[in-house]
């Protein structure tokens, strides 16, 4: 992994890990999709380009569902297994991918892409986690896994 991916990763992980922001307990309800990257609707849009900008949507998303999921359990021991669980996930997701496509120096000029679309899928799943945890009742939660 390059040192610039590394830097921006450990970033997202800051911004994810950190505080929950006022306001933001409205983040459970579905938010409006992004807008469209220019020409990635149409498919003349560069695949790499329309991968890194989807992967940049779901990231926002899925911060959004876990800084409001850290409002609601603020103070608990459920926001510290929380934390810990979205750090662990992060690692994950980023070995999965890294054993998927191998290092950046193997991946041939397509790697960037395949990494950021396999992120992706992980992303995605872990946002239908976070959106299943927000839409619980208490007491109709989904056990912890």
């Amino acid at each position: 992994m390059s040192f610039t991916r590394f830097v921006l990763r450990s970033v997202l992980v800051c911004l994810v890990a950190g505080p929950a922001l006022p306001g933001l307990a409205t983040a459970r309800a579905s938010p409006a999709p992004p807008p469209a990257q220019a020409g990635c609707d149409g498919g003349a849009g560069s695949p790499a380009i329309c991968a890194a900008a989807q992967l940049k949507a779901l990231n926002a998303t899925m911060r959004r569902l876990y800084r409001a999921e850290l409002a609601r359990t603020q103070g608990t021991i459920a926001e510290r297994r929380l934390i810990h669980a979205q750090n662990q996930w992060r690692r994950y997701a980023n070995a999965d991918c890294m054993f998927s496509h191998g290092p950046r120096r193997d991946g041939g000029p397509a790697w960037t892409q395949r990494e950021d679309d396999c992120l992706a899928a992980h992303v995605r799943r872990r946002i239908a986690r976070l959106r299943a945890e927000a839409d619980c009742r208490p007491g109709d939660c989904p056990p912890p896994r």
